[in-house]
């Protein structure tokens, strides 16, 4: 073989070698891990360039032994890494390693690493490692333990707070995206204050300077400091000019670092004037192209050394034995060229078969050529399935128009290369999310075929939906709070108008007899009203941070059935529809054990807003025994309520439609407070509802039947002396109404301002036969007085009547006392238990 055809060949081996290299070092370079490749003694031979935009150095200084690892990972964690690197040597592999490093902007991120033995022909050949960023991983899992403590909070202050820090969060979080974005792109920002000469740069373009903060002067001579001696005159011309012509700003020119070395640089800015045209402000950008210009430099030497060596072998032919001597020479230095090319290409196969990422080539319709394990075990298919699919296949039909633009701008090279987020399809016809970036492999002037970068971000998906969901479930807790508290203190005004204004006319002297009992009774009937919408707002309070309290007692279902029915009837009668009653079975079997008041506020509730919501035909209610529970229901032919709103109901401040409050008034608690009554005693709600056909609400508390035991009742005393009661009450209006109830019942009133007051008459007149004790009072509340006073006198009946009225503060409080009425005081009920103590005594 002639030695022209023997180079010949050998340059067209080593060119086609180079063609594979570049086509795996375009995966390297654009897959998320750092890859790195040592041999048997250690030494780094090869990173790709996911290192610099992880660490910030440039993988020439870790190559040349300028940077070592030790730099770059974080001082307390070197130790451990520092063996796994000798443990790696010995041919062991290393998983899931996660450590810290330290960025050349001093920024600390935390990574994970695998290493694996690389063999050639059976013989160690070196170590390959894979590092991936995992910081925004932790980041994530620190954002969904916040999410998940936010839905805890209960307080409506407090959720619109967490509200506040989460904007606050997501607002660092593009700051430090927007800083780490600038890193990768090697894009600094910059602005001057020309009125203060003030400069203020990037971090980025810190880093391209060289150069740490506290060094810079921050001014634009200093900036001119940086800038090449042959440069600094044209760089500061173009921009004298730019501010005079207010033409665009946009050149390169070199920078020298403070170590002497020099970059390139790409700057544009613009400028704002004020009125008259006197400049105010530039900001603007610097990118490095330091790389981009030295590739142009070095083209330009090679072409220009190729063009050298054609003149000499045009004009050396005559020299044949020379040529011969320098061919076989070169033939030399090619095979050792292409055993290096060989050796390079094994070893970054070998580092994408274990790459963390999914790798795959496609031609340019979209069928599969080739892939890494990691893309395979994405979607659980088979190798031999995956030979007949395309990227159709796998794509989630949602997603398909985008990628099918994309690829085709690549093939047309319209585009250079493109990075998206997007769906797939596995074989169990589950969806993921991946990130997907993809770059042609270009031969001549055509793209023959298209290569894919592919990281599963399912989880991280997720977690932002989650986030989006939370926040719209914030801000729609926001605009009920809103609404609930316009509702409430419009619900309150109303009841106050009338009391505040119908007492004022008390006062006039020439208002008739009827009048003055109309405004007693219009006085009367708002507070009542205003006291409803106030133990509302309490109970669902004492509901919502579970200090309600369970008080169990012997219940007829059958007699409060028949109370509900008599309270009622006679609105049915007014509103002209009828009240049914279903009562199934005997007394004897539906007396139970439950919590009376709450079950009966229960039943009354649903019966309020039956009434409410029904301007004819019937409302029905009863119950059934369902194995361990009883059901009850409330039926109605009313308005109805909407599918899609029918378990919002529930929820505190809403009502069936946003028209109804308007229409029908009402604070939208009664379905919320019965919800939080029936799971207090153990049971569910729901109901069933069509617009315009009416609602059934159904609700189940368990069937605890009552075993009867005997009782007997006190006897009465008959004694007709006279009883000395004790009113104790630091309020004079308080007192001066208890004293109006009694005063026309022959008892000796003694008034008493504070519990220790109360506990000295009991010392002094044994003549005491009742008090009637406030609790909270001055000099001694009056619990602390009831437990001296049963002490003293066990048999002495006390009375409470008291302002603590929630259910806990009656269960904190009752236990010394005979009998217990929370204020505003029911005046019958309260006379009847008066009078009961009184004819005992």
């Amino acid at each position: 073989m002639k030695p022209e055809q023997s180079y010949a060949q050998l340059l067209s081996r080593i060119q086609e070698l180079e063609k594979q290299s570049d086509y795996y070092k375009l995966i390297a370079d654009n897959t998320y891990d750092w890859e790195v490749f040592r041999d048997c003694t250690g030494t780094i031979k090869y990173v790709n360039k996911a290192f610099e935009r992880i660490t910030g150095f440039s993988c020439e200084k870790v190559l040349d032994g300028t940077i070592t690892e030790k730099d770059v990972v974080h001082p307390d964690d070197w130790s451990s890494i520092s063996e796994q690197i000798k443990l790696s040597v010995k041919q062991l592999p290393v998983t899931d390693l996660e450590f810290r490093i330290i960025r050349a902007d001093k920024q600390i991120r935390h990574v994970n690493l695998c290493a694996a033995p690389v063999f050639e022909g059976g013989t160690f050949v070196g170590t390959r490692a894979s590092v991936r960023d995992i910081t925004e991983q932790k980041d994530f899992t620190d954002l969904q333990v916040l999410h998940k403590k936010v839905n805890e909070q209960t307080d409506q202050y407090l959720a619109i707070i967490d509200d506040i820090n989460k904007v606050k969060e997501r607002v660092e979080a593009s700051e430090l995206k927007l800083k780490e974005a600038q890193q990768l792109a090697k894009i600094g920002n910059w602005e001057l204050d020309l009125v203060n000469n003030v400069l203020y740069w990037s971090d980025e373009i810190f880093r391209i300077f060289g150069c740490e903060p506290q060094e810079f002067g921050a001014t634009y001579e200093a900036f001119l400091g940086f800038i090449h001696p042959d440069d600094r005159e044209m760089v500061n011309e173009a921009y004298t000019r730019h501010l005079q012509t207010r033409t665009s700003y946009n050149i390169i020119h070199r920078i020298v670092l403070k170590q002497g070395e020099v970059r390139y640089v790409h700057e544009k800015c613009k400028s704002d004037f004020d009125m008259s045209g006197k400049p105010l402000r530039s900001v603007g950008t610097v990118a490095e192209i330091t790389d981009s210009i030295l590739i142009q430099n070095e083209l330009q030497v090679a072409k220009e050394s190729a063009e050298e060596s054609e003149r000499n072998l045009q004009t050396k032919n005559e020299q044949y034995e020379a040529i011969n001597e320098e061919l076989r020479q070169t033939n030399e230095e090619l095979y050792r060229a292409k055993e290096k090319a060989e050796e390079s290409e094994n070893q970054i196969r070998s580092m994408f078969s274990v790459s963390n990422a999914g790798i795959v080539l496609i031609d340019t319709k979209g069928s599969l050529l080739e892939w890494n394990e990691t893309f395979r075990s994405f979607f659980g298919y088979s190798q031999e399935e995956f030979r007949t699919f395309s990227s159709k296949t796998l794509t989630f039909p949602d997603d398909m128009p985008e990628s099918l633009d994309k690829i085709s701008k690549l093939v047309s090279r319209q585009i250079g290369n493109f990075r998206i987020e997007k769906r797939f399809v596995r074989k169990d016809k589950t969806v993921f999310w991946a990130d997907l970036f993809a770059a042609p492999l270009i031969k001549g002037e055509n793209v023959y075929a298209i290569i894919g970068v592919v990281n599963d971000i399912t989880e991280r998906k997720q977690t932002e939906i989650e986030l989006i969901a939370a926040k719209e479930k914030a801000e729609e807790s926001n605009r009920l709070k809103t609404a609930f508290l316009q509702n409430i203190s419009h619900e309150i005004r109303t009841p106050l108008n009338a009391i505040c204004g119908f007492s004022g006319m008390l006062n006039d002297s020439d208002i008739s007899e009827e009048k003055r009992k109309s405004y007693v009774s219009i006085i009367q009937s708002s507070s009542d009203q205003l006291l409803s919408i106030v133990s509302d707002i309490l109970t669902i309070s004492a509901i919502e941070t579970k200090q309600e309290q369970i008080r169990i007692s012997k219940v007829s279902i059958n007699d409060t059935i028949v109370e509900l029915l008599s309270i009622f009837k006679p609105q049915a009668l007014r509103q002209n529809i009828s009240l049914y009653v279903k009562q199934e079975f005997a007394d004897e079997q539906v007396e139970i054990f439950t919590d009376k008041a709450k079950f009966t506020q229960i039943l009354s509730n649903l019966l309020t807003n039956a009434m409410k919501f029904t301007h004819e035909g019937y409302v029905e209610f009863g119950y059934a025994l369902k194995g361990e529970n009883i059901e009850f229901y409330v039926k109605d032919s009313g308005i109805g309520i909407q599918r899609e709103m029918q378990e919002m109901v529930f929820d505190r401040f809403r009502q069936g439609d946003k028209s109804i409050q308007v229409k029908y008034g009402g604070t939208g608690l009664g379905l919320s407070i019965s919800k939080g009554f029936v799971e207090l005693l153990g049971g569910t709600i729901w109901v069933q509802s069509e617009i315009g056909q009416g609602s059934i609400f159904y609700f189940t508390i368990p069937y605890n039947p009552v075993i009867e035991t005997n009782s007997t009742s006190a006897k009465p005393n008959q004694s007709g002396d006279v009883i000395t009661v004790v009113v104790a009450e630091d309020e004079e209006y308080n007192y001066l109404f208890i004293e109006e109830l009694l005063i026309n019942m022959g008892l000796k009133i003694i008034h008493a301002k504070n519990g220790q007051e109360t506990v000295d008459l009991c010392k002094t007149d044994p003549n005491i036969g009742l008090i009637l004790m406030d609790i909270k009072m001055p000099v001694m509340d009056g619990h602390t007085a009831a437990m001296l006073i049963k002490e003293l006198r066990p048999d002495l009946p006390i009375i409470a009547q008291s302002a603590h009225a929630l259910e806990h503060e009656i269960e904190q409080y009752s236990g010394i006392f005979d009998a217990y009425y929370a204020k505003p005081i029911d005046r019958e009920k309260f006379m009847l238990t008066i009078i009961s103590y009184v004819k005992n005594k």
